[in-house]
C-alpha cells in the first residue's frame, strides 16, 4: 500500500491527447461529408423529379377529365340531359373552389379593371368550350372527340403563345403538332363513311362542336398561363366556377327537361363524373403553372389512348382504321415531345 502510494500516477502525453482529439475530428468531418454527400444526391433527385412535375400533371389531368367524359356519356345514355349533366360538373366544382380563396386569404378580385374583364371572358369561354365538347361525346365516340380536340388546340395554343406570350415551341414541340394535324384528319373522316341521314348529320355536328370547343380551350389555356403570372390560381378558379354556374343555370331551362327518373347508377355515373372533372381542372390549372401552355396542351393528348380503351371496353364502341391510326400519331407525337422536354428540363438541372 505505501509502495503504491508512493509511486506517483503515469502522466499523460500531450501529444498523444492531440493525436487522437484530432482523429476524433477527423472521423466527425468525415460522417458529415458524408451525410452532406447523401442530402446533396438526395437534392439533385428531387430537382430532377420536380423538372417533370408540370408534365406528369398535365397528364393526369388529362386522364380525370376524358374518364369523366366516358361518365357524361353513360349519363346521357341512361337518359340525362347534356346541360343537366355539363351543370352537375359546375356544381361540385364551385362548392369545392368558391370558398378556397376565402379560407387561405387569396384575392377575389383582379389588379385592374382590365384583370376582372380578362377573368370574366376567361370564364365564360371556358363554359363554352365544355359545353360544345361535352354535347360532342353525345354525338360522336368519346375518343374522336379528344383526338379533333387535343389534335387542334397545340397548333392554336403554339400560335397564341407566339404571339401574346412572345414564347416559341421548341423544334420537337412544331414536329409533334404537325402530327397531330395528321391524326386529327384522320380520325375525323374515319367514320363519316359508316354515317347515312340523321347519323351522318350528328357525326358532322359532334365534329365540328369538338373543333370549337378546341378554339375555346386553346384560348383558355394561353389567357390562363399569362393571368398566372400576376394572380393565384385560387382567384382564377374562384371566377371560373362562379361564373360556370351562372352560366350552365340559365341553360337547363333550355335542355330537355328530365323526365327518365333517378336510380343507383345514373347517380354514381353523376357523382363520378363531376368528382373527376373538378379535381381533373385543378390539377390542370397548377400544370399551367409550371409549363408552357404549348407543352401542356401537347402532352394532354396521351388522354387519348384512355379514352380509346375506355371507348372499347365501357361503352362497346369499336373504333375504325382511319381512327386508330389518327389516334397513333397523336399519341406518338405526344409520347416523343414529353420525353424529349423532360430530358431538356432534367439536363438543364443536372448542370446547375
Amino acid at each position: 500500500m505505501a509502495d503504491n502510494a508512493g509511486k506517483e500516477a503515469p502522466k499523460s502525453d500531450p501529444s498523444d491527447m492531440k493525436e487522437e482529439g484530432t482523429e476524433d475530428t477527423d472521423d466527425l468531418a468525415q460522417q458529415f461529408d458524408g451525410v452532406a454527400e447523401s442530402l446533396k444526391g438526395v437534392t439533385k433527385n428531387w430537382s430532377e423529379l420536380k423538372a417533370a412535375e408540370g408534365i406528369v400533371a398535365a397528364m393526369f389531368s388529362g386522364v380525370l377529365i376524358t374518364v369523366a367524359s366516358i361518365y357524361t356519356r353513360l349519363a346521357g345514355d341512361q337518359g340525362m340531359p347534356a346541360i343537366h349533366a355539363i351543370f352537375m360538373n359546375e356544381l361540385m366544382a364551385a362548392i369545392v373552389y368558391l370558398p378556397i380563396p376565402f379560407l387561405l386569404g387569396a384575392p377575389i378580385t383582379g389588379n385592374t379593371w382590365t384583370t376582372v374583364i380578362m377573368l370574366v371572358i376567361l370564364g365564360v369561354g371556358r363554359m363554352i368550350a365544355f359545353i360544345c365538347f361535352f354535347v360532342s361525346v353525345l354525338y360522336i365516340p368519346p375518343a374522336n372527340s379528344f383526338v379533333i380536340r387535343h389534335g387542334i388546340i397545340p397548333l392554336l395554343t403554339a400560335s397564341m403563345e407566339v404571339v401574346f406570350l412572345r414564347v416559341a415551341p421548341s423544334v420537337a414541340e412544331w414536329v409533334g403538332i404537325g402530327l397531330s394535324i395528321i391524326g386529327v384528319v384522320l380520325t375525323a373522316s374515319g367514320r363519316s363513311w359508316l354515317k347515312e341521314d340523321e347519323e351522318l348529320y350528328l357525326n358532322i355536328l359532334g365534329n365540328m362542336l369538338a373543333v370549337i370547343s378546341a378554339f375555346g380551350l386553346a384560348g383558355l389555356i394561353i389567357m390562363t398561363r399569362y393571368l398566372l403570372k400576376t394572380l393565384p390560381i385560387w382567384t382564377l378558379l374562384f371566377y371560373i366556377k362562379l361564373i360556370g354556374i351562372m352560366v350552365a343555370l340559365p341553360l337547363l331551362f333550355l335542355d330537355p327537361p328530365f323526365t327518365s327518373g333517378m336510380n343507383y347508377d345514373l347517380s354514381y355515373y353523376l357523382v363520378a363524373q363531376g368528382f373527376l372533372y373538378t379535381v381533373g381542372i385543378g390539377i390542370m390549372f397548377h400544370s399551367l403553372t409550371l409549363e408552357n401552355a404549348s407543352t401542356v396542351a401537347l402532352v394532354k393528348n396521351i388522354s387519348i389512348l384512355v379514352a380509346f380503351v375506355l371507348e372499347r371496353y365501357v361503352l362497346h364502341i369499336i373504333p375504325t382504321i382511319m381512327e386508330l391510326l389518327g389516334a397513333i400519331l397523336v399519341i406518338g407525337s405526344t409520347t416523343v415531345v414529353a420525353i424529349v422536354l423532360w430530358f431538356k428540363k432534367w439536363k438543364e438541372q443536372r448542370n446547375r
